[in-house]
């Protein structure tokens, strides 16, 4: 009986020794703009894998970078409240991280060669977005998707894109909506 319990006791020692040794998960966070950050950018900049944004309505005029992984960024109130304005500088919204969730924004006012919205070339999940106002140079006035990456697929889903262009370059690309780029096809 002494031999059986001191191997239930070697078992609980060794188990308990792996959990001091495997990697700190980090919890998972909710991250309100406003409130906690003035600036979306703000927000995903500190955010870790996991974490959730929650904006709250507003016009936010900034340039989105989403180049981590695992994060969620979600409007509080309706996507024609909540807004982010990129001011024809940039790319409104850029997204090259993977495992993302973005719901619930407008995005607008973006200028860039490619994607002046959207310019997506990772593995996200966007939902619920109005595409608007957005201008591109070569291909992809509204959202630019870059085949280029090593994404599998981004899923578009109940978007609106209106009122978007490209300019100089209508016979060397396009997609004053949606820009789909892919150099080649796997087998």
């Amino acid at each position: 009986m002494n031999s059986i319990r001191q191997i239930d006791i070697k078992k609980f020692f060794f188990i308990q020794t792996l959990y001091l040794l495997l990697p700190v998960s980090y919890s998972q966070n909710v991250i309100y703009v406003p409130l906690d950050y003035p600036t979306i950018q703000g927000a995903i900049d500190v955010a870790n894998y996991g974490d959730t944004i929650k904006v709250d309505k507003g016009i936010y005029v900034e340039n989105i970078s989403l180049w981590k992984n695992g994060i969620i960024l979600l409007s509080t109130s309706n996507k024609e409240e909540t807004i982010i304005d990129g001011s024809k500088i940039t790319t409104t919204f850029q997204c090259s991280g993977d495992n993302n969730i973005v719901s619930g924004f407008t995005i607008r006012n973006g200028k860039e060669v490619h994607g002046g919205g959207f310019y997506c070339s990772g593995e996200s999940f966007f939902n619920n977005l109005i595409v608007e106002n957005n201008i591109a140079v070569d291909a992809g006035g509204g959202i630019f998707i870059d085949g280029n990456s090593t994404f599998t697929e981004v899923i578009i889903k109940e978007n609106l894109v209106e009122k978007n262009f490209t300019g100089t370059c209508p016979t060397i690309f396009g997609g004053g909506g949606i820009y789909f780029y892919k150099i080649h096809i796997p087998f």
